[in-house]
């Protein structure tokens, strides 16, 4: 994602019975420009094998951004 713009956070949750990687992430941009262009473009691409869902989390998105829906 480092190549949508500069983060500014992210964050891999782990389980805390295993200590695995829960199987998502938490990426925060510097930019909502840089936001918003990573999920226009990650949205659905393969990683490791399965497509990425990509949203906005935790704050509204901006007017008019699309929502990801399973």
């Amino acid at each position: 994602f480092a190549d949508f713009g500069d983060i500014r956070n992210l964050h891999l949750p782990l389980d805390r019975r295993t200590g695995f990687v829960k199987g998502y992430s938490l990426v925060e941009f510097e930019e909502e420009q840089e936001a918003e262009r990573a999920i226009a473009e990650m949205q659905g691409k393969a990683f490791m094998g399965k497509p990425l869902g990509v949203a906005w989390a935790f704050v509204a998105p901006p007017k008019g951004a699309s929502k990801f829906r399973r």
